[in-house]
Parts: C-alpha cells; sequence; structure tokens
C-alpha cells in the first residue's frame, strides 16, 4: 500500500487524504510504498511506450493518462558517458516523469483544482499533463518568467498568475492559495 510519509517527522497519512502537505510540519509529503516486482526487464517488452511500461516500480500502479512521456533516447558520447535527450519529452522536459504521476494522483483525489509554483519548466508539465487528466489548473509563477514558458502554461489551459518577487515569494503565493 502506498502512503505519504514526511522525512522530517515520521507522520503518516493515506493517499487518499486531500493534504498537500505534512499537518505537522508542513513540509512535503515523500512516498512510502514497496514496488510490485514485475518479471524483469524482458516483461517490459510488450507493455506501452510511456512512463507506465515500469508500473511495477511506481508508487501508481497504472494511469489512464499519457503523452507519451518516457522512453527517451540514451546516446553514448563517449565509453563511459551518455546523454539522455529528454527534450524529446511531450513538453521538452524531463519533469513530465513527475507531472504524469502528480496527475494522476490528483485525477484519483480529485480536487477542485491543481495548484503549482514554477519558474517554467514545471508549469508547463502540469498544466499539459492536468490538461490530459481533465483537471482545472493554476500555475504561480516569479513575474520575470520568460513569455515563452508562460505561453505554454497558457497554452495548455491553465490559470497563469504571476507573482510579484522572486522564486520563494512565488512559493508562498502558491502554497497560501493551496
Amino acid at each position: 500500500m502506498t502512503i505519504y510519509y514526511c522525512p522530517v517527522d515520521g507522520t503518516r497519512s493515506a493517499t487518499t487524504a486531500l493534504t498537500w502537505c505534512c499537518p505537522v510540519c508542513r513540509g512535503p509529503w515523500d512516498l512510502d510504498f514497496t514496488p510490485a516486482r514485475g518479471g524483469g526487464m524482458n516483461a517490459l517488452s510488450p507493455r506501452i511506450d510511456s512512463l507506465w511500461r515500469y508500473k511495477d516500480f511506481l508508487p501508481l500502479d497504472s494511469s489512464t493518462i499519457s503523452l507519451g512521456e518516457g522512453r527517451t533516447p540514451l546516446v553514448p558520447l563517449t565509453d563511459t558517458v551518455s546523454a539522455k535527450l529528454d527534450y524529446l519529452m511531450p513538453t521538452l522536459s524531463f519533469k513530465d516523469r513527475g507531472a504524469v504521476m502528480l496527475a494522476e494522483l490528483a485525477r484519483r483525489l480529485g480536487p477542485d483544482r491543481v495548484v503549482a509554483d514554477s519558474t517554467g519548466n514545471a508549469g508547463t508539465s502540469v498544466a499539459a499533463y492536468c490538461a490530459r487528466a481533465g483537471l482545472p489548473c493554476t500555475v504561480y509563477v516569479p513575474e520575470g518568467t520568460s513569455p515563452k514558458k508562460t505561453e505554454q502554461i497558457q497554452a495548455h489551459g491553465a490559470r497563469l498568475v504571476a507573482v510579484p518577487g522572486g522564486r520563494e515569494a512565488t512559493a508562498l503565493a502558491a502554497r497560501a492559495a493551496a
């Protein structure tokens, strides 16, 4: 069974609880889960071409949400160094891996809206996956965020809130909204 776990004070809560943080210390939750071990790498070949092919090793076992994230190429650069080409993800960012998990969990919990704070890439990913899941989404960004990033966030249908100040002010505004 997957549960929320606070790494600071050890508080635990069911993942069905609509809490965004630990009620004791107000810190972010971690997920505590025991992955179900599948039949090894050979069991992956017939599976869908997305992050969900690794469902045996993820804290959520299935999803109806995907934009085809994952499976980006690993290109050898030298004998010992390779590059993962995550700019080939649906929103051009590795943040899609986390955003698809967040959107699936939010879809299951059924909140009124998803609130995120970002300086760009995470906001774009969360907006895209919330749109795919049919979830209303509000993304808080610092007022100086790149216009290209804010355009991407809005293109996915998210409500954009520009916050005066920097990253910390944006995080505080999103927390207050949540």
